[in-house]
């Protein structure tokens, strides 16, 4: 971090434990303490990486595709912090250009990565209203994934707002 700080040091960071989901052990503005705080043992990483600064409330669309093939429209990744409440498809108030935008960014991704799987791109929206790669999900089918399928081999139109829970033990 220190380094990082000497090369951006207007930035503030994001430390994301690798082996989390949901934003669970997510740290934003992540300082030396909380670096040092975290556990790093075997097999155990994580990603240190610049905080986006958005417009005001945090805009996260995410892009679905089978190899280079979009799955529908952008959606709407739910998040208050870091935690994600779940996601909602498809988002049609994120405006024409900024799917392109994505939509580009994906293709560009897949022509380098040759990709063929299900995989996601999930975004975050800066100041400028240019969206920012965050996040890439490879292999698995994630979050309403296996609704957007099944709505594109039929005529129905629909409209899914999913959500996730941690349980009590």
């Amino acid at each position: 971090l220190r380094v990082l700080r000497q090369e951006r040091s207007h930035s503030k960071w994001v430390l994301k434990p690798q082996d989390t989901a949901g934003g669970v052990g997510v740290v934003l503005n992540a300082s030396d303490s909380d670096i040092e705080a975290f556990e790093f043992k075997e097999g155990r990483s994580a990603i240190l990486e610049e905080l986006i600064e958005g417009r005001g409330e945090l805009e996260s669309p995410t892009l679905y595709m089978i190899g280079n093939t979009p799955c529908g429209f952008l959606g709407d990744q739910l998040l208050v912090g870091p935690a994600s409440h779940g996601n909602r498809w498809p988002a049609y108030h994120f405006s024409e250009t900024l799917m392109q935008s994505c939509f580009k960014a994906a293709t560009a991704v897949q022509q380098v990565w040759q990709l063929q799987c299900a995989w996601c791109l999930d975004f975050v929206v800066d100041s400028c209203g240019d969206p920012v790669i965050v996040d890439i999900n490879l292999g698995r089918p994630i979050g309403n994934f296996g609704m957007r399928l099944w709505e594109g081999a039929r005529e129905t139109r629909l409209f899914l707002h999913t959500e996730s829970y941690i349980l009590p033990l």
